[in-house]
């Protein structure tokens, strides 16, 4: 699985990476400190099979932007619209957690992040994307991103 890490902190990524490149089956193809840089990353992995994005872990505080806002840019792009996004964030509670999860986000990481946390949301969250939802704290939420007729069952 190939991973576009989005934070403005150097040592969050730099741990990110250390903990993907110790798990066999991910591969961090780029990484960026702010909103501009990730749409950049985004649109240079477009038409090259070694680095295809296969997830975005994003912090939820980006310089310019927040992480929901930055997630609902890159939805706006068709090639993106299934691209799982995974927030993170030291400083969000279960309210935060619900609303990202309501604006599309497809999961979320409180930090530190720890290994174990880490794989198991990622491996789940990308085999999930496009289903009717997601799981948090036992509570089924649904991504504002899915199409009106699929939320009403049809």
């Amino acid at each position: 699985m190939k991973v576009l890490i989005v934070d403005d902190e150097a040592p969050a990524r730099d741990r990110l990476r250390q903990i993907l490149d110790d798990e066999p089956g991910y591969e961090v193809v780029g990484e960026a400190g702010n909103g501009e840089e990730a749409l950049h990353k985004l649109d240079q992995s477009q038409g090259q099979a070694d680095s295809h994005i296969d997830l975005v872990l994003m912090d939820m505080y980006l310089p310019g932007c927040t992480g929901p806002e930055l997630a609902r840019m890159i939805r706006q792009d068709p090639r993106y619209e299934e691209l799982p996004v995974v927030f993170m964030s030291a400083h969000a509670g279960l309210d935060e957690e619900l609303a990202v999860l309501r604006d599309g986000g497809d999961g979320f990481l409180k930090k530190p992040v720890d290994q174990q946390h880490l794989v198991a949301g990622a491996g789940g969250v990308v085999g999930t994307v496009g289903r009717r939802g997601v799981e948090l704290a036992g509570q089924r939420v649904h991504a504002e991103r899915e199409p009106p007729l699929a939320r009403a069952g049809i």
